[in-house]
């Protein structure tokens, strides 16, 4: 990938020479004054920046208006007193602590779920049940697309109860364009912590900072 960006950027340099070059001769020959030479010129560049940047702008603009819309943080409802929660965001080993909380769940991409639980010498007990004791969900949400190019990842805070979302992180992203070579741009740019929106809104009842 890095030596395919590098390649397109060495190209694309040399065809933004290329251009000013024939621009500059093609104005000396037809004896331009210097005014008309500058605007041969920056018509050139114009063109040579829409064919391969245009449509890529134009998408970047339309992500940060979505981006404006749906990404970022939003906290619609704070819970005090929560003894625990239940996260579905993918299982990397046994976890080494209960963040504070007196007990916290875990669902598997298979949908086992594991009930975590400190003992009395404070050592993480690992415990596959049959059904959630908790009452609040952190889960990430299916990838929604909004548009041809233009995708959002919503990190959700759900009061199983009644399902009523307490809190969302959105992630737009866009890749599209001449330069879907890079890969996908997003907004917004900070590193998102999902732990911390977590108890930002579910208040442990029992903390351990």
């Amino acid at each position: 990938m890095e030596v395919t960006i590098f390649l397109f950027i060495v190209g694309y340099l040399i065809i933004v020479l290329i251009g000013v070059i024939f621009a500059l001769v093609w104005s000396i020959r037809h004896k331009l004054g210097f005014l008309k030479t500058m605007g041969m010129v920056l018509a050139t560049l114009l063109v040579i920046y829409g064919i391969p940047f245009g449509d890529h702008t134009l998408g970047e603009i339309r992500k940060l208006q979505l981006c404006n819309e749906h990404g970022g943080t939003k906290i619609y409802q704070v819970v005090e007193n929560v003894d625990g929660f239940m996260w579905i965001a993918g299982r990397q080993g046994k976890p080494y602590d209960t963040y504070g909380y007196s007990f916290f769940e875990a669902q598997t991409a298979d949908e086992v779920i594991f009930r975590y639980i400190k003992n009395r010498d404070s050592v993480l007990d690992e415990q596959k049940v049959d059904s959630p004791q908790a009452r609040y969900l952190a889960r990430l949400a299916p990838l929604e697309k909004l548009g041809r190019h233009h995708s959002i990842r919503r990190f959700l805070i759900i009061d199983m109860s009644d399902n009523k979302i307490l809190a969302s992180h959105g992630t737009v992203a866009y890749e599209g364009g001449w330069l879907r070579i890079i890969g996908s741009t997003v907004c917004p740019h900070n590193k998102f912590d999902a732990l911390s929106l977590v108890r930002s809104v579910l208040k442990p009842a029992k903390s351990k900072d």
